[in-house]
């Protein structure tokens, strides 16, 4: 059994928000309590919420081509293109190419 242990979060859930420990078991959420526990990675109060989705986008065009007449290598605008929408909390995308 996969356990981790994440305390001292600020856990947004659908109807409130409260500063808990969420603890995970094999990759599910398997309890969230309030309150602070003395082991386990401790969040010192930060947020953490769930990833977005991205279900449309066209960012990854825009990174292989930014401007008229320059284009990028492809690997190189996806690694680019994952770390920005991974910095804004996206955690899954659909990218649209045209």
């Amino acid at each position: 059994m996969n356990e981790q242990i994440y305390t001292n979060y600020r856990l947004q859930l659908p109807d409130q928000e409260l500063l808990g420990t969420l603890v995970v078991r094999d990759g599910l959420i398997a309890d969230i309590q309030p309150g602070i526990v003395s082991h386990g990675q401790n969040g010192q109060g930060d947020y953490l919420l769930p990833g977005l989705i991205e279900l449309h986008t066209d960012n990854l065009e825009r990174c292989m081509s930014p401007r008229p007449g320059i284009c990028w290598p492809l690997e190189a605008a996806a690694v680019y293109h994952d770390r920005d929408l991974a910095s804004a909390g996206v955690t899954t995308v659909c990218d649209a190419i045209a």
